[in-house]
C-alpha cells in the first residue's frame, strides 16, 4: 500500500525565471546609467582643462605685471624658457577625453604679446567640447 505525504520539496537556489527578471533589471539599469557615466567624464575632463588654461592665463598675468614685456614671448613646457617656473609649480598636462582633437594629445602654449594680451592655445572649451573663440 501507497501513503502519500505531504512533504514540501527542499527549494535551494533561485528558478530561472527569477534569474531572467534579475538579469533583465540589471540591464536596464546599466543602459540607463552608462550613457550618463560617459557624460560625466567628459564633463570633468572640459572643466580640469578650463582650470588649467585659466591657470596659465593668470600665471602670464603675474609675470606682465612683474616684468617689462618687450615683444612676443612664448611659454611652453619643454622650451628652453624657466621664466614661467616662478609661476607655476609644474606645467599643466590636458586632460583627455574632452572630445577635441586639438587638447586631447597637445600641449599647452602660452602667447603673451607686448601689449599685455595673454592667449592659450588651445583655448577655452565650452559645455559640448568646441573651443570658444
Amino acid at each position: 500500500m501507497l501513503i502519500f505525504t505531504n512533504q514540501k520539496k527542499n527549494k535551494n537556489g533561485f528558478s530561472l525565471v527569477e534569474l531572467i527578471v534579475t538579469l533583465a533589471v540589471i540591464g536596464v539599469l546599466s543602459t540607463i546609467v552608462v550613457p550618463k557615466l560617459t557624460f560625466s567624464k567628459k564633463k570633468a575632463a572640459i572643466t580640469a582643462h578650463n582650470a588649467n588654461v585659466r591657470t596659465l592665463m593668470n600665471a602670464a598675468n603675474l609675470f606682465i605685471v612683474e616684468n617689462e614685456i618687450k615683444g612676443e614671448i612664448t611659454w611652453e613646457k619643454d622650451r628652453n624658457t624657466d621664466q614661467w617656473r616662478k609661476y607655476l609649480q609644474e606645467w599643466p598636462s590636458p586632460p583627455k577625453g574632452t572630445g577635441n582633437e586639438e587638447v586631447d594629445g597637445n600641449q599647452y602654449v602660452v602667447e603673451i604679446n607686448e601689449d599685455g594680451t595673454v592667449k592659450v592655445i588651445p583655448g577655452l572649451l565650452n559645455e559640448e567640447g568646441q573651443l570658444d573663440n
